[in-house]
């Protein structure tokens, strides 16, 4: 079984192929996600990918989600988690307090230290809702498109509720 988790970061995964750009954080691959000319078409069971989406332009993201469905194979299962724009924006017009508007902002531009020390990849450079992701991967081919509760639970934005999970079939 072949797993690939893309954007890996220093978060890896056990039992995945961690894939990042960024070979400082030392993945099992360094690669872009629109290019991942080293598996074969349909030759992958399942890929993650965590808050790496909003870092590419939607002429980016488009390309790498394309190049996703290239690489998984029939029955294989795309699981994609990152903020969800709508609810950011929700959270700023509704003023749900400091702390969450914070968060609000970070999920539509990034998180301004990790901008500050790696630069323009840390920018978000695109949003997406459940329905502009949904939308998208449906166009593609992608089928049984769920939005699934996240499982970053971590990051200081769950309490809000900011971000979002899909999970897809091919």
């Amino acid at each position: 079984m072949i797993r690939l988790y893309l954007g890996c970061g220093n978060k890896k995964k056990k039992g995945w192929v961690n894939i990042d750009i960024d070979d400082k954080v030392k993945p099992d691959i360094v690669a872009d996600a629109s290019d991942l000319n080293m598996f074969e078409d349909e030759a992958v069971d399942e890929i993650e990918s965590c808050h790496l989406l909003e870092h590419l332009t939607y002429p980016g993201a488009t390309k790498a989600l394309k190049e996703l469905h290239r690489v998984l194979r029939r029955g294989g299962k795309l699981f994609l988690e990152l903020p969800n724009s709508e609810r950011c924006l929700e959270i700023l017009y509704k003023k749900e307090g400091k702390d969450a508007e914070r968060l609000a902002m970070i999920g539509l531009y990034g998180f301004n230290p990790d901008i500050e020390k790696y630069g323009i990849p840390l920018v978000h450079k695109y949003g997406w809702t459940p329905k502009t992701l949904g939308d998208e991967l449906k166009g593609l081919g992608f089928s049984e498109i769920k939005q699934v509760p996240v499982t970053q639970k971590y990051r200081p934005a769950t309490k809000y509720n900011r971000d979002m999970r899909l999970e897809c079939i091919k």
